[in-house]
């Protein structure tokens, strides 16, 4: 991928039926990713400080990839994570 895109909840519940992520998840992946592509980065991290949970990362992830965006996730030891995003 060679820019990023604003992920819309609204593009990916038509895509994805039943599929439940939270605004603020959206919200704050949408502001870090314009932030890292403003400073000419490629690539951002979303944690728990984020609103990442182990309830909702698997929802989290089919969204990212419904949205076009090259996901990848691990763990930080107890805690419920991390998710790469790179485009």
């Amino acid at each position: 991928m060679n820019e990023a895109k604003i992920i819309s909840k609204e593009t990916v519940l038509q895509k994805m039926a039943g599929v439940d992520v939270p605004d603020k998840l959206i919200q704050r992946t949408n502001t870090k990713i314009l932030e890292a592509a403003h400073e000419g980065e490629t690539s951002v991290e979303i944690t728990a400080d984020d609103g990442l949970t182990q309830n909702n990362r698997y929802a989290y992830m089919k969204m990212l990839a419904a949205s076009g965006y090259d996901a990848k996730t691990g763990w930080l030891g107890t805690r419920p994570g991390f998710v790469s995003i790179k485009w």
